[in-house]
């Protein structure tokens, strides 16, 4: 997805000086909140949380309610008197990861084009890859871990967010019309209007996006944005090619997600999954077998056997 940690130094001496090790570290700090678990909405003079299957409201003061919290977001409520409640996020942070710097043990997390460094402890990111998006978890003074974060999905578009309150959908299906500033697309759940997205200049009005990808018949890939109701163009992917997953691998040094895959004729291809490739799915959803489809953007690069893939659907 597109387009969002490392722990130094001597154990011994940490428990030594704190009285306890980072799991009691954890563990004391859990114990001080009443609950964790999803963020759902604010109410008048609550905030509803869910965790598991059980829903719960608490009372909270005005400030609590001045902050932002996205539906799903993981959080803590914290008690802070007999009936009144404060409401935090349970990560320091949450976005993809950027990049890793083995020399320094760090990870750079990048959330709304902020990036922040992060130490933890190496053996803790051997299954993180560059672009996934983590939470990072505070576990003691100074030191921090990576979980595994959902991407949620939102009714029943498929999403991902940009950051700012901006999401993206996705849908695939045949092209069926092509208007001078829309189009239409067949899609499973019915026909799916678009908009084009246009930039206004002096001189002239300017398309962000190739009508020839939108050739009458083809099947695409298309994102779109929420611009006052209308479904608006963001990017269309076309070349790509079906593939099925027999192995996954991670690049030392870059944690680039490595795809060793066979088509149906069992030709092999080779599937980088960079921070620039977009996925409407947890890397960690995917496993060896599955089915998922390439968008290259490039015909050559798909008959060549290896892809940098800018996007891929899982089935």
């Amino acid at each position: 997805m597109k387009n969002n940690i490392f722990i130094t130094g001597v154990v011994l001496l940490a428990v030594v000086l704190t009285g306890c090790t980072g799991d009691q570290y954890g563990n004391q700090h859990e114990n001080q909140y009443e609950t964790i678990g999803r963020f759902v909405e604010f109410k008048e003079n609550t905030v509803v949380v869910k965790t598991g299957d059980i829903t719960k409201e608490f009372k909270v003061d005005k400030e609590s309610k001045e902050d932002f919290f996205w539906n799903g977001e993981k959080v803590r409520v914290k008690k802070v008197d007999e009936n009144k409640f404060e409401l935090e996020s349970y990560y320091e942070n949450v976005g993809e990861i950027g990049g890793f710097n083995d020399k320094e043990n760090t990870v750079t997390i990048v959330n709304d084009d902020i990036l922040t460094d992060y130490k933890v402890d190496k053996d803790s990111i051997k299954n993180f890859y560059v672009g996934e998006t983590a939470g990072v978890k505070k576990v003691g003074e100074n030191k921090f871990e990576l979980e595994k974060y959902d991407v949620f999905y939102h009714n029943d578009d498929i999403v991902r967010s940009l950051g700012e309150g901006r999401i993206i959908a996705t849908n695939t299906g045949e092209v069926k019309e092509v208007n001078n500033n829309s189009s239409i697309l067949k899609t499973d759940n019915g026909d799916l209007k678009l908009y084009s997205f246009i930039l206004r200049t002096d001189k002239e009005d300017l398309e962000l996006y190739s009508k020839e990808l939108l050739e009458k018949g083809s099947e695409v890939v298309v994102e779109y944005e929420y611009l006052n109701d209308a479904k608006v163009v963001v990017d269309i992917y076309k070349e790509k090619v079906d593939l099925t997953v027999k192995n996954i691998r991670r690049e030392a040094g870059t944690g680039v997600m490595i795809l060793d895959t066979e088509n149906e004729e069992g030709l092999k291809n080779v599937v980088y999954v960079t921070e620039y490739t977009t996925l409407y799915f947890n890397h960690y959803d995917l496993k060896e077998n599955d089915n998922i489809s390439v968008y290259s953007g490039n015909i050559d690069e798909i008959n060549s056997g290896s892809i940098n893939a800018r996007i891929i659907m899982w089935y």
